[in-house]
């Protein structure tokens, strides 16, 4: 990390301590201030108190000691940081994966254990599901991410038990590279402390576990429920696809569900019923499955036929995506052409 792109990291982890300031408040602070950022080296209280801070901040909200205790938080997260192995990416980088930078909605930062070139693999698909599988669907699981790390695919999940590690597991199980979006920062527990072996065998086969929440600050029990709600949106934005292998109509995996939909991510769902025939239809553990096959609303996939189809879907999402990039440069974000944009699109 260079110093421009330290003073960066400092400065959104100093923004984001401030009460009542999200992804999308710092994103929007950064844009207002853009000229200078493009120059600084270092982040003091003299700097911060010259930056426009639009309607978020009213300047007698803050003082030199609050300044001052934010920026001694900040620094104390890049050390626990480096510390514990752990990259920080944020999107003044060209590590920032493409995926993310089109999105409305983005993570100001990410922190990145592993690979961090996963994060812009041209081959990315999020495999999903119910915490509570039957054996088959677990299996199922399984068998699809192996036969998706063997064709190159890279496959995204929340590292939760059930479908979640099935889909880690089978790529795993090939020597493929899997992608774990967590909902706790890195330097703490593994949540599930189930999956904490998967977590370290993700690490040794030259995965990606990643997160967005500061290491060295202990989440409240209360943030977990919102956390695992924003788990659900990185990973669909981190894909080129998501691939439901259960779910039930009531259910956290319809939160990825729908990001897809409104995203525009190519969704497709399972369809058991050549296995289970009317069973698959009755059963409400398959019910998300069985409505968004009913509503069009995801591809319809079992046979690996209907796999590749899906396969060339994403592709092609994939290609508009960078297409998007280009043309637009994330002009909403950064209104003009940035050398971290030039430097990201050449290297893809």
């Amino acid at each position: 990390m260079t110093d421009h792109e330290h003073a960066i990291a400092i400065l959104i982890l100093t923004l984001k301590q401030i009460k009542g300031i999200g992804n999308k408040a710092v994103i929007r602070i950064l844009q207002r201030n853009k000229v200078k950022i493009a120059e600084v080296e270092a982040v003091d209280v003299e700097f911060l108190e010259t930056l426009d801070m639009l309607n978020y901040l009213d300047k007698s909200d803050m003082n030199e000691n609050d300044w001052d205790q934010f920026l001694k938080v900040s620094h104390q997260v890049v050390n626990t940081a480096i510390s514990n192995g752990i990259q920080i990416i944020h999107c003044y980088m060209k590590e920032y994966p493409a995926r993310l930078m089109v999105k409305r909605s983005k993570p100001a930062l990410l922190f990145c254990k592993g690979d961090v070139s996963l994060l812009s693999s041209e081959k990315n698909v999020a495999v999903v599901g119910t915490r509570h599988p039957d054996s088959y669907s677990f299996k199922y699981g399984v068998r699809l991410a192996e036969r998706l790390a063997s064709k190159g695919y890279v496959i995204v999940s929340g590292l939760a038990i059930g479908c979640d590690s099935a889909a880690h597991q089978g790529a795993l199980n090939v020597s493929g590279k899997t992608i774990a979006v967590l909902p706790t920062p890195l330097d703490g527990e593994i949540y599930p402390k189930a999956n904490r072996d998967l977590a370290e065998g993700i690490l040794v086969k030259g995965g990606l576990l990643v997160s967005e929440y500061p290491p060295g600050i202990p989440l409240k029990e209360y943030d977990l429920i919102s956390n695992l709600k924003a788990r659900n949106e990185w990973q669909v934005g981190l894909s080129n696809g998501v691939i439901v292998v259960e779910a039930k109509s009531k259910s956290g995996t319809r939160g990825a569900m729908r990001f897809a939909t409104e995203s525009g991510t190519p969704l497709a769902v399972i369809d058991y019923e050549p296995h289970f025939g009317a069973g698959f239809l009755s059963e409400d553990r398959y019910s998300a499955n069985v409505e968004y096959i009913r509503n069009n609303l995801a591809d319809s996939i079992f046979e690996w036929n209907a796999v590749e189809v899906f396969m060339s879907k994403m592709q092609g999402y994939y290609t508009n995506l960078v297409k998007e990039s280009r043309n637009s440069l994330d002009a909403e974000t950064f209104e003009d052409v940035t050398q971290f944009q030039q430097i990201k699109f050449e290297n893809m």
